[in-house]
C-alpha cells in the first residue's frame, strides 16, 4: 500500500449497510489477524 514491507490488514467490504450482525461476522473474522499483527508484526 506504498510502503513496502509495511504489515496491514484488509477487511472485507461493504461496511456501512451490513447491520451489527454483518460488523461483528468481520471483527470475528479480522481478529486472528489482529493478533498475530500486534504479537509477530506481520500480517498475510
Amino acid at each position: 500500500m506504498g510502503v513496502p514491507g509495511f504489515p496491514y490488514i484488509v477487511c472485507p467490504h461493504p461496511i456501512t449497510n451490513v447491520g451489527a450482525a454483518g460488523l461483528d461476522e468481520r471483527a470475528k473474522l479480522l481478529a486472528p489477524q489482529v493478533a498475530r499483527l500486534l504479537q509477530e508484526g506481520a500480517a498475510d
